[in-house]
């Protein structure tokens, strides 16, 4: 792997998190909860997610999408060849949300809808390397 492929992933990884992290806060204080819980308790999370508004939810999902379409805008500002960094990203980020989505229970219509948001990210974000190698 080139340097600048290898720069390209990590700076799309990081982009990609801090995308998540940004939406993710933005939807906790347009929507605040009223409960108190800890974020390392499955439990808390469980019941959290039972009350959560469906406009909460929704921003998480467009916030995975979003995550993953930046992460390949920044691969290909940095290296437009960088097929294998944009790989290693989406796959990361795959992961990262079915695991989400498998060890805390979600509503079935948020499963279907977050990973129809992440999978058009993820394509747009494809679409945009250059096929050149």
């Amino acid at each position: 792997m080139k340097l600048k492929t290898f720069l390209a992933t990590g700076a799309g990884i990081i982009i990609a998190y801090a995308t998540i992290f940004l939406v993710e806060m933005l939807g906790m204080n347009l929507f605040p909860s009223d409960e108190k819980f800890k974020p390392t308790n499955l439990e808390d999370l469980k019941r959290l997610i039972e009350n959560i508004p469906v406009m909460a939810l929704m921003i998480i999902a467009l916030g995975h999408g979003l995550a993953i379409f930046l992460a390949g805008v920044t691969v290909n500002k940095i290296e437009p060849n960088s097929i294998v960094g944009y790989l290693v990203i989406f796959l990361l980020l795959l992961f990262g949300t079915i695991s989400n989505l498998y060890m805390i229970p979600h509503p079935i219509w948020f499963v279907v809808t977050d990973v129809a948001v992440f999978s058009a990210g993820a394509l747009a974000g494809w679409k945009l390397l250059k096929w050149t190698n």
